[in-house]
């Protein structure tokens, strides 16, 4: 019998995305979820986990009636970013052109996500982006891939690399960090970055 150390019960349903599941899903009710340890050890009703596990001295989690389900994978972000341009973005629903923005004295374009980022300390952009994935994990999001690209210099991608690892430890979602500039550097052997105008 496989010693069981959480049980999670009373949810209103249990998706357990079987490969094999016939509505995609794994949706399953009057279902709990057994762990042993952090090994998904049995999903299935109440009275068939207790037959065929050893329950005793498991924590129990009360799902309250809840859904539970296995955590989203967000595969593709841009996590680490000082500022939004939601001021440029304004301007541009409202018809004007780049040019005409730039003359308002609004910053544009990817050069502008990066020099704010460039500007913004590694703790300052930890901590935004660590607002950011609050939300993301409230939603359900628990592994993020994160890259870097908006730093347009050798220096300013590893400093993005680096908030990333800083994440990975404050926080319980899994980052998966990726570098993400060859875009921004030329396609030469001796590559210099591109600094933006």
């Amino acid at each position: 019998m496989t010693r069981i150390t959480t049980l999670i019960e009373n949810a209103g349903q249990v998706l357990t995305c079987a490969a094999d599941a016939p509505d995609l899903v794994g949706a399953s009710t009057n279902s709990v979820v057994a762990l042993a340890g952090a090994t998904i050890a049995a999903v299935g009703p109440a009275a068939e986990v207790a037959a065929a596990h050893d329950l005793d001295g498991a924590e129990r989690i009360d799902a309250g009636g809840g859904l539970v389900m296995p955590g989203f994978v967000d595969c593709h972000t841009h996590l680490v970013f000082h500022r939004s341009r939601v001021e440029e973005y304004a301007q541009k629903v409202q018809g004007r052109s780049t040019d005409e923005i730039r003359a308002m004295g609004i910053p544009v374009g990817i050069t502008a996500t990066a020099k704010m980022m460039r500007e913004a300390s590694k703790d300052d952009l930890a901590a935004s982006a660590g607002e950011r994935l609050e939300h993301m994990l409230a939603f359900g999001t628990t592994t993020v891939e994160s890259k870097s690209g908006y730093g347009l210099n050798t220096e300013s991608e590893i400093k993005m690399l680096e908030v990333n690892a800083m994440l990975a430890e404050r926080q319980p979602l899994e980052i998966v960090s990726t570098f993400w500039a060859r875009m921004n550097f030329p396609r030469t052997r001796a590559a210099t970055p591109i600094s933006p105008r």
